[in-house]
């Protein structure tokens, strides 16, 4: 593929988490990247501010060129047509409409913005399923409290599910197994949803789907998908709340255990109108077989390096999405196969914090660096209370393992559960609130 001219831009729209391996591999194709990030009110910006470079120099990058929406639409898109950009990506879940609307006005390749509720609002993606007779988890959205306990009474006493239909990250997911903690789910939600003030954003109540997590990445390039990798969630249970990421396991998608899988991932990608790009899916297998949880149409969260993925599968993530809007659909399935192989075992640990506790100084890389697996830890900052764990977004740090040898990993994982347990102390200065 021959390089661009280094004028010529490619936008991604609140590139945070994963996405910022974007900033590289645009680099790498001869482009500018150019971030473009949601408008945010003058007494927010500083805080805002603070999170994203932080983000941005996560790959110790140079610092990209960094513009904000303006808070009419029509003034962003007057300013974005003057970049004359060759693509318009989403970086983030809440960049995905900016992303999908700048692209329509500017008749970019993209995923048609007709199908954004799909990529969106879980109630959508459930209900798309069904008009495609997918297997689905049976959901309801409900509008005040009593007709969240009327679809619990209808379970028979079976667990349900009650979120936020625009959540990620496990923020708000509460698993109920009473009338209480029914109404005590959907009220906090309802408030919730009110706060956020997100276009057409509700409240969700479904099923309870008991069997294994996993989750399945692609990248699409007009309608041809092709997995990635997948990962095997290792979950426990928050008391109070639902389900909080303890531990990711990687795993081929090419691998005999995964062909079920991965053929209903297509077939929900197929459904949801999936035509470019990356979407990073969730699951759950029972004795049934797998149903899909929800789609997020962006790179996977949690902060994973490109350098990390490039020591563990064929080819990283947001270097193969830059390729399926770039090339054509034969060059790209050329390229890639359908089902990729991954180089070596690799794991995610979350740090789940069982209290809250100060944080004066992070010890993670200097107490684990010198396990056989360690390649690197995500942290929180200093000088900060680290909450409870509750969803992902409160986790007390993230460590990232890979090793050709899957005892290693194992034994790894096991010794940062025992000072998860035992020796907080050793991973962070802190005390306890």
């Amino acid at each position: 593929m021959s390089k661009k001219k280094s004028t010529d831009t490619i936008i991604i729209v609140e590139c945070y988490s994963s996405a910022v391996n974007y900033i590289h591999d645009i680099r790498e194709r001869g482009y500018e990247p150019v971030l473009l990030e949601l408008y945010v009110p003058e007494e927010r910006r500083e805080r805002e501010r603070a999170v994203n470079d932080r983000a941005y120099a996560f790959n110790n990058d140079s610092y990209p060129r960094v513009i904000m929406a303006k808070e009419s639409y029509e003034e962003t898109l007057d300013m974005i047509r003057d970049l004359s950009p060759v693509l318009i990506l989403p970086g983030s879940d809440p960049g995905m409409e900016m992303a999908l609307r700048l692209s329509a006005d500017l008749s970019l390749k993209s995923n048609p913005l007709s199908i954004l509720w799909n990529l969106r609002d879980k109630y959508v993606m459930q209900h798309s399923l069904i008009t495609a007779g997918l297997r689905s988890i049976r959901s309801r959205i409900v509008s005040d409290e009593e007709d969240a306990v009327a679809f619990y009474r209808m379970e028979n006493g079976r667990k349900v599910v009650i979120k936020p239909t625009q959540s990620a990250g496990s923020v708000n997911v509460f698993i109920c197994g009473s009338e209480t903690e029914v109404r005590r789910a959907y009220r906090v939600n309802s408030e919730f949803v009110k706060d956020r003030c997100r276009t057409n954003e509700t409240v969700i109540i479904q099923e309870y789907i008991d069997g294994e997590e996993y989750v399945i990445d692609t990248i699409s390039c007009e309608g041809r998908h092709a997995a990635l990798f997948g990962m095997r969630y290792i979950k426990r249970m928050c008391k109070g709340y639902g389900m909080i990421y303890d531990t990711d396991i990687y795993f081929s998608p090419d691998e005999a255990m995964a062909t079920e899988l991965v053929d209903y991932c297509f077939k929900t990608l197929d459904c949801l109108g999936i035509l470019y790009g990356p979407v990073h899916s969730e699951f759950i297998i029972d004795k049934n077989g797998p149903v899909l949880v929800e789609v997020n149409a962006r790179p996977a969260g949690a902060f994973q390096k490109y350098t990390f993925q490039d020591k563990v599968m064929e080819n990283h993530e947001t270097a193969v999405s830059l390729d399926s809007y770039l090339m054509d659909k034969k060059q790209f399935s050329d390229r890639y196969p359908e089902r990729m192989h991954l180089k070596q075992p690799a794991a995610v640990k979350q740090i789940c914090l069982e209290e809250a506790i100060f944080v004066n100084k992070v010890r993670l890389t200097e107490r684990l660096s010198g396990l056989p697996g360690f390649e690197y830890a995500v942290d929180n900052g200093e000088d900060r209370i680290y909450p409870k764990t509750t969803d992902l977004k409160t986790n007390g740090g993230i460590i990232y393992l890979t090793s050709p040898d899957p005892d290693i990993i194992e034994r790894d994982l096991s010794e940062i559960r025992r000072l998860e347990k035992h020796g907080l102390g050793e991973l962070y200065d802190m005390h306890r609130i």
